[in-house]
């Protein structure tokens, strides 16, 4: 099953882009960011600041996976606990060029 439009943010790369075929392990990413976006905003709300990085949020959030189960790679998360980027490892395993989360949107970015 394919995810409604506003379920994530397509951002081309460039005009011209061919769409990304959507698939099993990018739809479980997609949904692990989204689980991950709910955890950031609440530990943000209780901790006044971002996580660090992905150790920190899954050590108080254990039910989010640290591994990407479509690439076998760590999720990867730098923040300066004012802004965050939290990263799909390797988003061309997936069919994209990125595929992340920041302050800016609750959404995941998907760029082809």
């Amino acid at each position: 099953m394919e995810p409604a439009e506003d379920d994530f943010i397509w951002a081309p790369v460039h005009a011209g882009d061919a769409p990304t075929k959507w698939n099993a392990d990018l739809e479980n990413a997609v949904e692990t960011l989204w689980k991950y976006s709910g955890r950031i905003d609440e530990f943000l709300y209780e901790n006044k600041r971002y996580p660090k990085n992905v150790q920190e949020l899954t050590s108080k959030f254990p039910e989010l996976p640290e591994v990407c189960s479509g690439t076998g790679e760590k999720y990867i998360l730098t923040s300066d606990g004012k802004t965050f980027r939290l990263e799909a490892p390797s988003p061309s395993k997936l069919g994209v060029s990125a595929l992340y989360l920041t302050q800016k949107s609750s959404k995941p970015v998907i760029e082809r």
